[in-house]
């Protein structure tokens, strides 16, 4: 009786029109929190030189050996870039007299130079800016009078490099 009752519920199911219930699903993944996509702009050590003044939308920085250092000319022909260009220009001087012993590339001025690739080079420099047509004109002289010709390599590797704008 047993058999019979085996063969039976065998041919029930392999009868036509009998359907076998799939079994349900798997439940869904619970969601993974992820963080906010970062802009570049915001990632650190990718400041795209927000303090530079060559890196200003339209500007055009030349350079220029001079006794004991360099010119760095930096021009523009918006009057809002000559503005953020002078502005720039004015932080840099201020932040070069910050001690470079602990650099830190934070954006806010504490690489002492040494991590930048602005062609207003900070790394153990002076830094006197001047207002020019249409721009600034930073003269950038090391602190060290055997630093010169290393400075003005500096400055003409850095300001070959495009500008992130």
């Amino acid at each position: 009786m047993k058999a019979a009752a085996l063969i039976l519920g065998s041919v029930l199911l392999l009868a036509p029109g009998c359907k076998r219930e799939a079994p349900p699903p798997p439940p869904a993944p619970a969601p993974v929190a992820t963080a906010p996509p970062v802009e570049p702009a915001a990632a650190a050590g990718n400041r795209k030189m927000a303090h530079c003044p060559s890196s200003v939308a339209g500007a055009k920085t030349t350079h220029a050996a001079v006794a004991g250092g360099v010119d760095v000319t930096i021009t523009s022909t918006s009057p809002a870039a000559v503005t953020e260009i002078r502005d720039r220009a004015k932080h840099l001087v201020e932040v070069a007299v910050k001690d470079p012993a602990a650099p830190k590339h934070s954006g806010e001025g504490e690489g002492g130079g040494m991590l930048g690739q602005c062609p207003v080079v900070l790394n153990d420099t002076t830094l006197v800016a001047t207002d020019v047509d249409n721009g600034v004109k930073v003269t950038v002289k090391p602190n060290k009078a055997e630093n010169v010709e290393w400075l003005v390599k500096e400055v003409a590797t850095r300001a070959a490099k495009p500008m992130p704008q």
